[in-house]
């Protein structure tokens, strides 16, 4: 997942963030927030800034970080939760899944699905393999 994050003039902002205190969020006006938020927790997961097993932050807690309501959020931890990166204890709170086959399984099935788009995107521009490469 890439954090620069476009903004009203279409420039890239970076993700600003220290261990699960947001610094600076900028939201994709083309993408449900929810989602937004779900692949930032994605990778603070996949970086490690949240390790297997490690307590996430309220619902509350969250929303106040990243400036969204706390439904929007809400329904991002439950997606995250459906998907398996999230467990549940009962009164205490929210965690990250402990078993990491699991969270480095699906590191790498998101970097192939993002490869698989620019793939798909730079045959839709007409570029052959080979020209990425001399671009490169």
């Amino acid at each position: 997942m890439v954090f620069l994050i476009p903004t009203i003039d279409n420039t890239l902002v970076l993700l600003y963030y220290m261990p699960m205190t947001v610094k600076h969020m900028v939201f994709d006006n083309n993408l449900p927030i929810y989602l937004q938020i779900a692949d930032y927790i994605k990778f603070l997961i996949y970086r490690g800034e949240l390790a297997p097993g490690a307590r996430v932050p309220s619902v509350r807690e969250m929303a106040k970080m990243l400036g969204a309501n706390p439904n929007t959020v809400q329904k991002a931890y439950a997606l995250l939760l459906k998907e398996g990166f999230l467990n549940t204890k009962r009164g205490i709170g929210y965690f990250v899944t402990p078993d990491e086959g699991f969270l480095q399984k699906k590191k790498k099935e998101d970097l192939l699905n993002f490869v698989k788009e620019v793939r798909d995107k730079l045959e839709k521009l007409g570029f052959t393999a080979e020209e990425f490469k001399k671009e490169l």
